[in-house]
């Protein structure tokens, strides 16, 4: 049996080279990239490639075209580019996995943030936990723009911990899965409002597993984190997700 071999289009050959000149810094963040017919010349090919290599590159958010300026090396995010792209991945059956990855990475994250914390680190994560505490005394957490600041708050909280670990892959597997664990959170919230606030919208006092987190974490307690943050990551929820076709979460 014969294995045919994908043949690499010149556009892509074009970008591919343009890619690994950026990462290796021939032009940094903020250059202008040489003009298309300079390029062209450089690489061998006509304009028209070029062009098309350097839209594949706007597309990855490596690069941005200017109209009258030229074509500048952006700083990347990976969070915006998966952004731009979360409807490809983003569906009911990743959503029930959320549990499950939460457990293998937000649980060693609070372990290596309690043995690597230092009081810098704690002073963050204090403000973190402060801002998720005080949204529902600022804003109605029933409504669209409070929830939506709670689950960020939330979110924020949760990074934090991954941040505080020191290890850096955690850190951007987070950043990866923040959208699909934002969701979750979002029915998660809704499921549980009438345990979290009263119907004034004021937190309801120890009905937030945060606070348990947060302080132990704070006195090192592994074992008591370790029990805390697994019943909040694996707390059920009913009917959590709508089938394929209908409105959607309410986020």
């Amino acid at each position: 049996m014969s294995l045919k071999l994908k043949k690499e289009s010149l556009s892509d050959m074009v970008s591919n080279s343009i890619k690994e000149m950026i990462l290796n810094s021939t032009w940094k963040t903020g250059d202008r990239l040489p003009p298309e017919s300079n390029l062209a010349e450089m690489f061998g090919v006509n304009r028209l490639t070029v062009r098309l290599g350097l839209q594949r590159l706007n597309d990855l958010g490596l690069v941005e075209t200017r109209k009258g300026e030229g074509t500048f090396v952006r700083k990347f995010s990976l969070e915006s580019y998966l952004n731009s792209v979360e409807d490809l991945y983003l569906d009911t059956r990743m959503l029930n996995d959320v549990c499950a990855f939460r457990s293998c990475i937000e649980l060693e994250s609070a372990r290596l943030a309690i043995m690597n914390q230092t009081p810098a680190a704690l002073d963050i994560f204090k403000k973190k936990y402060d801002e998720y505490i005080n949204i529902p005394y600022h804003y109605d957490i029933h409504t669209p723009v409070g929830l939506n600041k709670y689950i960020d708050a939330d979110l924020d909280f949760h990074y934090q911990i991954c941040e505080m670990s020191g290890n850096r892959l955690f850190l951007l597997s987070f950043k990866m899965s923040k959208n699909i664990i934002r969701s979750y959170i979002s029915q998660l919230v809704q499921n549980r409002m009438h345990l979290i606030v009263d119907e004034k919208g004021y937190p309801i006092e120890n009905a937030d597993n945060h606070k348990q987190i947060f302080e132990s974490i704070q006195r090192r307690d592994v074992e008591g984190c370790m029990k805390v943050y697994s019943d909040m990551i694996n707390y059920k929820i009913e009917n959590p997700w709508q089938e394929e076709g209908g409105s959607g979460l309410f986020v």
